[in-house]
Formats: structure tokens, sequence, C-alpha cells
């Protein structure tokens, strides 16, 4: 795969930093530079240096300016619909605070060129004297819950030093704008089965008096907190539809279900979604086996079993004391019920999920990898080589219409493309 990147500069009032960050991504690579200015006070192009002067003029780099700021997360992505427009395949992504070395580009470069369908994280080495211990905490929070509405373990989640294969996120629709949408769009891939691979590197922390930061640390928070409250709900949703993972979670919905705790069902099952990663919708499913008309004949299985596992069935009730014994039974009872009907539920979850159970849907976007094979390919690199690109052109006439026949993936992956780069067209 040919991969075209862009380094892209998200800023906002980094203005001690962001002409060195600027004219350092411009001398040490040679890749094209967008600067996002996120309604930065004093506007970025006034504050380059001759190197970024230069680069400007000769269309090598680009600045987008907001009058107003909008949030890391709509800089990000602004930049992926400008790189798509511009035929880029990938962002990399490098803050304009100088947190990030741009010496270490080449380590992100040379793993994405190994794997140019995965998003590439830039780890950071928390080793220094001078790193935030709230930083240290927040990406320990913060890796704990990608975990958990994942699966997958990721060292640094708020890093924003990424590559972004552009065709992995040119069509989402994110919720996000500020510094959740890391976070969001890190999750989202991850759900769609995107590889994310991550690389060590050193970054640059200052002295806590010369340090810059724009994170609010009550509205940001409150923010991240939002957003994994609805992460967390839509993975526990998510979670278990294996066949055992499907049997297991209706079965203990059930067994809940026929206890006698009513009116807490709900609070009990999303207690355990939450401590065992199961699918919260079939726990709920299963315990409405407890509604009308079934309650009532639970209630009374369940208290005759209590009576009978006891062997006292002659309890009068006529004190409170009287009540609770009943309620005792009935709670004995349920357990044995609750096992006896969950187990039933969970044999036959089972055996409906496997049934039921199709191969995975196709997915939509073509994942970049190289189609034709290797005689096809081997050709047209024969004709490019000693014919020339003329003829290797040529070949393309009759290549492209084959491929936009036979290639359903990459034609919707097109369509997709160009409906982006031209939305007037369609």
């Amino acid at each position: 795969m040919i991969i075209r990147t862009c380094l892209c500069i998200p800023t906002f009032n980094n203005k001690e930093a962001i002409a060195k960050v600027v004219s350092d991504c411009l001398l040490l690579t040679a890749f094209p530079v967008l600067v996002v200015d996120d309604g930065s006070e004093t506007p970025v192009q006034d504050l380059l240096d001759s190197v970024g002067r230069a680069a400007l003029a000769s269309g090598r780099l680009h600045v987008l300016r907001f009058e107003k700021n909008r949030g890391k997360g709509a800089a990000l992505q602004s930049a992926f619909t400008y790189g798509v427009s511009q035929g880029f395949t990938h962002l990399f992504a490098v803050d304009g605070d100088g947190q990030h070395l741009t010496s270490e580009i080449p380590k992100l470069v040379e793993a994405a060129r190994e794997n140019p369908w995965d998003l590439i994280i830039g780890a950071r080495k928390f080793a220094g004297e001078n790193v935030p211990g709230a930083s240290k905490f927040g990406r320990r929070f913060s890796n704990f819950w990608v975990g958990f509405q994942t699966g997958t373990a990721i060292k640094d989640s708020q890093s924003g030093f990424r590559i972004y294969p552009l065709f992995r996120v040119q069509n989402l629709h994110f919720w996000t704008t500020r510094y959740d949408f890391e976070i969001e769009v890190l999750i989202r891939l991850l759900w769609r089965g995107v590889t994310v691979r991550e690389v060590e590197i050193d970054v640059y922390y200052p002295p806590a008096h010369e340090r810059v930061s724009h994170f609010n640390k009550f509205w940001d928070n409150v923010r991240i907190s939002c957003l994994n409250t609805v992460l967390v709900t839509l993975s526990l949703m998510k979670s278990h539809r294996s066949p055992a993972g499907t049997a297991l979670a209706l079965g203990v919905g059930v067994f809940v279900g026929c206890t006698p705790f009513f009116g807490l069902h709900a609070l009990i099952v999303a207690v355990i979604a939450v401590l065992f990663r199961m699918n919260a919708l079939l726990l709920l499913l299963g315990t409405q086996i407890s509604i009308p008309p079934l309650a009532p004949l639970l209630a009374f299985a369940s208290i005759r079993m209590g009576h009978w596992l006891t062997g006292n069935s002659r309890v009068p009730l006529t004190s409170f004391a009287d009540a609770a014994t009943h309620y005792s039974h009935w709670l004995l009872g349920s357990l044995v019920v609750g096992t006896a009907l969950g187990s039933v539920a969970a044999v036959l979850g089972y055996v409906t999920t496997t049934l039921l159970q199709k191969k995975p849907a196709k997915k939509k976007n073509w994942n970049g990898k190289t189609r034709g094979g290797t005689i096809g390919n081997g050709i047209l690199k024969f004709v490019a080589r000693h014919l020339g690109l003329r003829w290797a052109y040529f070949c393309l006439y009759f290549i492209i219409p084959y491929f936009y026949l036979c290639a359903p993936k990459a034609r919707s992956a097109a369509n997709e493309f160009w409906a982006i780069q031209n939305p007037k067209a369609g």
C-alpha cells in the first residue's frame, strides 16, 4: 500500500512553542504539514519563523484557522476531512505545546508503513521528574476504562501522538469535540476491530512554572466522565454475544428474576454486569421471568420449595417474626427454583444462539490491503518499470472498470471518498 501522510498540529494559544514545533516538523520530516489554529488569540500565521513562512508560501504548510475555539476533537475531525479531500491516507497528529519530540516521528512512521491499516499510538515514557502526578493518574484511570470497555490493554490511551489511518475514520460521526475525543475515537476503532499498535516514545515536560495547559480540570473531567458512562453502558450491551456468553447472562438473569427482591432486580443485574462484564440487556431480559402472570407462580413454587427444604410447612402468620420466617423460606426456595430455571434458560439460550448464529458480516469499508494478486500486480509493476508510466496508466483503463465491477468493498470505499471530497457531485 502506498502511504501518503500529512502531519497535523492542532494548537490553541501555544504562543511560546508553536513556531518551533512547526519548523521542527518541516525541517526533520518531508511530510506536508497542516496546522489547525483552534481560535488562538494570536493567529499562528503571525507567529511563524522564516522556515514556517517559506513553507507557507510554497504550499507545503497549510494553516486552517477557527475564529472561535471549538476544541481539540473538532480540530482533529476537521483535519480528517482535510486529509481525505487532499488524497492523504494517514494523518499524523502532533500536539502544538512542544511536549512531543519530532525526533520520535520516524518510530511511528515505520510502524505505520509495516501496518498501514492500524492505529499507531506513541506511548509516552513517564520517567522525567517534571511529569505531573495528575497526568500519571489520568493515564492509569483512562487505561482502566478503555480496557474495561473494549477488553484490550492499552498503555497510553490519552496520548495525542498518533497516526490515524483515514480510511478507518473518514465515515465515522463522533459525539465529542474536546479532550474526550481521543478516548472516543480509540474505543470506537477498537470496537470496529481495528488493531492498535503502541510505540514507546520520549516526551518533554517543562517545569511547572513554564507549563501551559488548556485542560479544564472540572469541565473536561465532567465530559470525560459522561463519555465513559455512555461507553461503559454501550460496552455492556455489546459484551459476550457468543453462545456461551449469551447462555450465562440469560441464565443469571433468570436466577435473579426468581429471587424475592422485587423492585431491585434491575439494580442487581446492573451491578453484576459491571463487575463481571456480562451482557446487560440479556441479564435484564432474564429477570423478566418475574413479570405477571408468572410472578405469583414463581412465588408459590419458591415458598413451597422452602417449606419442603426446611421441613416446616405449618408456620403461622401472626407476627413479624412469622413473616420473616416465611420470607426466609421463600428466599431459600427461590435459590433452588432460580438455579433450575436459570439452567434451563441457559441451555435454551446456548442452543438457540448456536443455531441462529451467522457468519460475521463483511466489512463495508475497504481495509486498505492490496488487491489483484501477485501476478496482476507483478505485471503492472513490470510495465511501469520497463515501459514507463504512460503505458502503466494505459493499463488502468482496463483495470479500473474491472475492479469497480468486481471489488464491491473497494468500490464502496471509493464512492465514500468522493462523497466527502466533493459532496455536491452527489
